[in-house]
């Protein structure tokens, strides 16, 4: 690079001076003159270098968005989120539920590429599980048929099958399905900066999502799943199927 001949030739005179005897002060003094020009020259060069390859990688940072993107939501097209399996330490076991499941939501097999568990083991709460299956036809299988887990009684009101979307999408998915709700019950409904009010209480907001338990007639262990799904999936924790 320039700047480097520029920072050696610049070495090369402060030697030349060192080692040099001279007798008058005004050619010593010129000397410096041009010897500091010269060294801000190089550093508004080396600075300006700085700036160009900074600005380049913000400009490949930002094209690289859309892409990841995209990605993500490829990724996203053949899964789904289950909610309501048991916790296991035998990965057969739930295993085997996933497969039930899915079995009974679209009425045959369905090859399953990988599942793992969301979030972080407690025993206080079930962890949803995100599965991975092998085209999109099967997720479009499973989501239509997942109203027949209705007619199953192990997985009756305990079993739920929803589609794996970003968390802004889910959040804005939950809170219609709120208010709708709320409003068919006659109840009080009210929405001031994304937070969906219901009788006088806040309990949905589009940036946080649950703000406190509701009493909206949603079942208490699926908006716990919900919950634990829309602030812990960046953290998933894997088990290989």
């Amino acid at each position: 690079m320039a700047s480097d001949k520029n920072i050696a030739d610049l070495t090369n005179k402060v030697d030349t001076l060192s080692s040099s005897r001279v007798t008058d002060n005004q050619p010593v003094r010129e000397a410096f003159a041009t010897l500091s020009s010269d060294i801000t020259t190089s550093m508004q060069s080396i600075q300006k270098q700085l700036a160009d390859l900074s600005q380049i990688v913000e400009n490949t940072h930002t094209a690289t968005k859309p892409v990841r993107a995209v990605a993500a939501e490829r990724d996203r097209q053949c899964n789904v989120i289950v909610f309501g399996i048991p916790e296991s330490s035998d990965r057969n076991e739930w295993k085997g539920k996933i497969l039930e499941v899915l079995r009974h939501a679209a009425g045959h097999e369905i090859p399953v590429s990988d599942a793992f568990r969301l979030g972080r083991y407690s025993t206080a709460r079930c962890r949803p599980v995100l599965v991975k299956m092998q085209s999109v036809w099967d997720r479009r299988t499973v989501l239509s048929g997942s109203r027949n887990l209705a007619d199953i009684p192990v997985f009756r009101r305990s079993v739920y099958i929803y589609p794996d979307e970003p968390v802004e999408v889910c959040r804005r998915k939950t809170f219609e399905r709120m208010k709708a709700r709320a409003v068919a019950e006659g109840k009080q409904v009210s929405i001031k900066d994304d937070v969906l009010c219901v009788n006088t209480t806040d309990v949905f907001s589009l940036r946080q999502g649950f703000i406190r338990e509701s009493r909206l007639g949603v079942t208490v262990r699926l908006l716990s799943a919900v919950r634990i799904y829309k602030t812990e999936c960046q953290n998933a924790e894997r088990i290989y199927m």
